[in-house]
């Protein structure tokens, strides 16, 4: 039981979130790059069943959220109805980066006590 189904959910949701980053986030190439660069990174620690990539996922998923949540509150006319998907899916990447570190954690723990 190498990698779980909650890790490799999670490793999934980092790739899209990277792939969105990419195709819908209005900076420049570079810094997109760079933020797909940190995202792939991320989900190719939850892969290989990483404790820190794990919590560097969830902190940067909730970071989103919380920068989500401040544009909504703060600039009402910005904020396109069409885009209501890209938040349930910013919830449910949490939700799935949360059972990531729970299965993580919960990998190592019983990678110990084999030992």
């Amino acid at each position: 039981m190498k990698n779980s189904s909650a890790a490799e959910t999670a490793a999934v949701g980092c790739v899209i979130a990277g792939l969105g980053v990419i195709i819908f986030v209005p900076t420049p190439i570079g810094t997109r790059l760079i933020a797909l660069a940190i995202y792939l990174a991320v989900a190719f620690g939850i892969w290989k069943m990483s404790r820190i990539a794990a919590i560097i996922g969830l902190v940067i998923a909730c970071a989103n959220v919380v920068v989500a949540v401040y544009v909504v509150f703060n600039y009402p006319s910005a904020v396109d109805p069409k885009k209501a998907p890209v938040l349930i899916f910013m919830v449910l990447w949490i939700k799935w980066l949360y059972q990531a570190v729970a299965s993580t954690f919960a990998y190592h723990r019983s990678l110990s006590a084999k030992l």
